[in-house]
């Protein structure tokens, strides 16, 4: 999820869990080097977790799409869809 500034949030997420690593939990690395667990967090297309990870941090609505955009290009070069 590169391409982000030190000046954009410490919330915003650099890498998550791949896909099936965890069934129970989703591990995230944030921007400023912290990782968050989320129990109970489904993990799926990239597109999934930014939707999941927006209701959990309310990010701005030019950052969510920002985001959300990155996350479906990631998913399509994966191809999760």
């Amino acid at each position: 999820m590169g391409g982000f500034r030190e000046g954009n949030g410490d919330n915003i997420p650099l890498a998550f869990d791949k896909y099936g690593n965890h069934t129970d939990y989703l591990n995230v690395l944030f921007m400023d080097g912290h990782v968050l667990g989320y129990p109970d967090a489904a993990s799926g297309s990239c597109e999934d977790i930014i939707i999941f990870l927006n209701k959990e941090h309310k990010y701005p609505d030019k950052l969510f799409k920002q985001l959300l955009s990155k996350a479906k290009k990631i998913d399509h070069n994966l191809h999760f869809y």
